[in-house]
């Protein structure tokens, strides 16, 4: 969850890199980065700089979100945390 990532990454910050809508649907492709200061997944603080990319898209219905659809890449998080040197 959000509140889990937040505790893990307290500083992490959100750029939207690209953002597209068509009729009830908008499309967008982010990256967060943050420093890994607390448990994540099992994994404890290792003070890291990690940045990971994602997609969502997102139905829309009377202003409200009525559907989503999100990836992100979990798998190369773990990989930066684990790694012996920093990943660029």
């Amino acid at each position: 969850s959000l509140s889990n990532s937040l505790a893990a990454f307290p500083d992490m910050h959100f750029t939207i890199d690209i953002m597209l809508a068509e009729k009830d649907l908008v499309a967008i492709r982010w990256t967060w980065e943050g420093t890994h200061k607390g448990e994540f997944m099992g994994i404890a603080a290792t003070g890291k700089r990690v940045k990971v990319t994602g997609m969502n898209i997102s139905q829309l219905a009377n202003g409200k979100y009525v559907k989503n659809w999100g990836n992100w890449d979990l798998h190369g998080l773990i990989k930066q945390l684990k790694a012996e040197t920093p990943i660029k």
